[in-house]
């Protein structure tokens, strides 16, 4: 299977039927050329050795997870599915990972993880690509078309605490609140 993107399917999950959903786990891919791989598990439950068994299987070379994916593969012996994976990208999404899982895989597959963070109505704002360093407990860099800022305050060691927001002044990012979340642009975000 050239390219190749994982994706955790249960079909019992109404959200699946979400529009945001297919937007950023199918539509996102399938503009970017990829082929995507559905992984529906029989009985809606997550079974990892089974994940591991079909990315091997259908040589499968991106996938991105949600943490508690990762976290639940590398209770899985991985070093036992390296020599069949046609893997060349891992990536982690939804929340912070922690960076000892990414230790792991690692050390078992020789890949770096690399995290990014979006919300339903948007597609990914900041991350870890590719020629980027990657420096533990960071969410990275904004990605292009996105200026992130912080609303908070610094506290005692001189760092800034507080809320990272999407800045809507100047040039509003492409597809960021359309639709049925135009009113509130309209009538609560100044221009």
């Amino acid at each position: 299977m050239p390219g190749g993107v994982v994706q955790q399917c249960d079909q019992s999950e109404p959200h699946l039927n979400n529009y945001f959903t297919k937007q950023s786990n199918f539509f996102a891919p399938l503009n970017a050329g990829c082929t995507i791989f559905v992984n529906n598990q029989p009985g809606g439950r997550f079974d990892a050795a089974d994940m591991l068994h079909q990315v091997v299987k259908h040589s499968v070379t991106s996938m991105c997870c949600a943490p508690t994916v990762w976290r639940l593969l590398v209770q899985e012996d991985l070093a036992k599915h390296k020599s069949g994976l046609a893997l060349r990208s891992i990536c982690s999404a939804g929340e912070p990972l922690n960076p000892e899982i990414g230790r792991q895989l690692l050390a078992a597959w020789g890949l770096t993880i690399r995290e990014g963070y979006g919300q339903t109505e948007t597609t990914c704002v900041m991350g870890n690509p590719p020629g980027h360093a990657i420096v533990e407990g960071s969410f990275g860099v904004p990605m292009p078309g996105f200026t992130m800022t912080v609303d908070g305050h610094k506290n005692e060691q001189g760092d800034i605490e507080g809320e990272l927001c999407i800045s809507l002044q100047g040039r509003r990012p492409v597809g960021l609140m359309v639709g049925k979340n135009k009113w509130i642009l309209d009538n609560y975000v100044p221009p």
